[in-house]
This record gives structure tokens, C-alpha cells and sequence, in this order.
């Protein structure tokens, strides 16, 4: 069986430079059930849920292992990274990023499925599913590419299902965008999402849905006693 990694990675204290200029486009709170529709008989249709579930990064979510499922908590140790032509269990971007997460019912459902499909598929190989394989690899059990996800699976997904080109890390903006527009507390936002402070949330997805700006305008009015009818 293939999903061989070494549980660490040499290079663990090397902290590349933040990304800078990507736009974020979430997925509308319309078009998510769309989304979701569109992925329902994928292979990775697990991961991408999980995505706009949790908020996870995608490194997060490849360097899962079973033994992260722990009923309802999903335990974040690692990321997966590959470098020098090998793949490796590195520790998370930020020390919040070690965290661990609440699913709902439902996702814990999702994933329970998910992995009887991926033991049935490998047991055909001759493999039996330990704690120590990773939740998400392909056929073969190697881990995914990071960089292929987009390109070869969800875009084609979101061009059928006529919906906009996001790119991977958009679904973790979906997760909190979704949340704050309903008025999820922000700072559970952060947590869940891993954020050193809740400033970085609000400052990062506060400005991006109009609604709550109109929502918080409205509430002012209100206590004013004004009335925008």
C-alpha cells in the first residue's frame, strides 16, 4: 500500500513569506446548495463538504489520518507538505492552527460513509484502513497533490454546475464568511478557523458581505428609533 509518510518534516521550521494580492470570492449563501449538489457523486465529494464545513486549509485536511476522527472532534496535528519529490507530516502554519474541531452530526455521518466506500475500494488492494492512513489520497492511497485539486476537479465541478472559477482556499472563505453573515460569535469563527486572534477574522471577512454591513446599519436605526421604510 502506497500512503507511506514520514511523520515529520525536516524543514518544520521553515516559515515562508504570507501570500499576498489573491482576491477572495466565496461562494453566496445561494449558491452553496448548488455547490453542494454538483459534488454529490464526486470522489472528493467528502473533502470539498468538509471544507466549507469546517474551514479547514487544504494542507490541514490532506494531512488528515483516521486517528483525528474521534466521534465528533476532528483533530488538527498536521499538514501535509511535500517537498524534495516526497511527501511529509509537517506542523501546522500557526500554533492556534493546532486545534481541534466540533462536527456536526451530519459531517460526522459524511465522513463515517466516506470511509466505509475508501476500505471496501482498498481491501480490493489488499490493504486494510489503519488509524495512520490519511482520511483523503487517491485511488492508489498516495496523498494528493495540493496543486491539482483545483485544476482537475473542483473547477470543472463549478464550471457544470455554472457557478463561479473559486480556487480551493475560497471554501474555507465560504465557511466563514457564511458564519458571520448568520452572526456566529467571531470569535469562535477564529478559533475554528485557526486564527492567531479574532482581529485577523474580523479584518479579513467583515468588509466582504455587504449584508452585514446593511444588518448592522438597520440595528443602529433601530436603536435611533429611525425607520427605513
Amino acid at each position: 500500500m502506497a500512503a507511506l509518510i514520514i511523520a515529520s518534516n525536516p524543514a518544520d521550521r521553515i516559515r515562508l513569506p504570507a501570500k499576498t494580492g489573491a482576491v477572495m470570492t466565496p461562494l453566496a449563501p445561494d449558491q452553496v446548495p448548488t455547490f453542494l449538489e454538483a459534488i454529490r457523486d464526486h470522489p472528493l465529494a467528502a473533502l470539498f463538504t468538509l471544507a466549507i464545513a469546517t474551514g479547514m486549509r487544504q494542507g490541514e485536511m490532506l494531512g488528515l489520518q483516521w486517528r483525528d476522527l474521534n466521534r465528533n472532534r476532528l483533530h488538527v496535528r498536521h499538514t501535509l507538505v511535500r517537498m524534495d519529490g516526497g511527501w511529509w507530516l509537517g506542523d501546522p502554519k500557526t500554533a492556534q492552527s493546532r486545534r481541534t474541531i466540533e462536527l456536526t452530526d451530519p459531517t460526522v455521518t459524511m465522513l463515517r460513509a466516506h470511509r466505509r466506500r475508501r476500505a471496501k475500494h482498498f481491501l480490493r488492494l489488499g490493504h486494510r484502513l489503519t488509524a495512520d492512513d490519511l482520511i483523503f489520497t487517491d485511488d492508489g492511497g498516495m496523498p494528493l497533490h495540493g496543486r491539482h485539486l483545483a485544476e482537475r476537479h473542483l473547477r470543472p465541478l463549478l464550471r457544470k454546475a455554472g457557478l463561479p472559477e473559486i480556487r480551493f482556499h475560497d471554501l474555507r472563505h465560504t465557511y466563514a464568511t457564511l458564519h458571520l453573515a448568520v452572526g456566529t460569535n467571531p470569535k469562535l469563527v477564529a478559533e475554528v478557523l485557526g486564527h492567531k486572534d479574532v482581529g485577523i477574522t474580523l479584518d479579513r471577512y467583515s468588509h466582504s458581505q455587504p449584508a452585514m454591513q446593511r444588518e448592522a446599519a438597520q440595528r443602529l436605526d433601530a436603536l435611533l428609533g429611525r425607520s427605513s421604510g
